[in-house]
């Protein structure tokens, strides 16, 4: 698997790492399936650029697995209108937890700057980060703007930051373009047999 094979669309850090699990059944992808994959998948990405350089471990490996299957459920729970599983909050939760932060306050360049430290091992920062930017999104009211892209066959979420994006990515609007074409072409030769 290679860089350009990733769905990476653009959206928020929650979003992308929910959208790792991709299809149903026979067909479905996961591209955090392993170790290799993963270290691809947070090293395609603008976040966590240091994570390209994580080893996964079984036990990481399986707890970045359980977060994501969290955040998708986030995802779909509010997609659905439904409540999020408690499971589903409690693992976030503890992904924030995982690695506190510190934020300190430096003078630098004539200038005050803001910097934030997280402590705990790396794999700790990472999942901290994915889930601060899950609490992010649902713990505001962008949450209401997460969308279920209804692209034929397609199991992606999006956040419509504008009111006329229907799909995920343009590939998506082409393909459901493409299949009304075809719907109306086999009614209209329907209807003159």
């Amino acid at each position: 698997m290679e860089t350009e094979d990733l769905p990476l669309l653009g959206e928020t850090l929650a979003v992308e790492f929910a959208n790792t699990r991709y299809g149903v059944g026979p067909e479905s992808i996961d591209f955090l399936g392993s170790a290799a994959r993963a270290a691809l998948w947070f090293g395609a990405g603008p976040w966590a650029q240091d994570a390209r350089d994580l080893d996964w471990p079984p036990a990481a490996h399986r707890r970045l697995l359980g977060l994501r299957d969290a955040v998708h459920g986030l995802c779909a729970a509010q997609v659905a209108g439904a409540r999020p599983a408690a499971d589903d909050l409690a693992t976030v939760n503890a992904a924030v937890h995982g690695a506190p932060r510190a934020v300190t306050l430096w003078w630098e360049r004539g200038a005050y700057q803001r910097h934030e430290v997280r402590r705990g091992d790396p794999y700790a920062q990472l999942f901290a980060q994915v889930a601060d930017d899950a609490v992010a999104l649902f713990g505001s009211a962008r949450r209401e703007k997460v969308r279920r892209c209804p692209g034929p066959g397609c199991t992606m979420f999006y956040e419509q930051t504008h009111h006329r994006r229907g799909f995920c990515h343009p590939s998506c609007s082409h393909r459901a373009r493409q299949a009304r074409y075809y719907r109306r072409k086999k009614a209209e030769e329907a209807g003159a047999a």
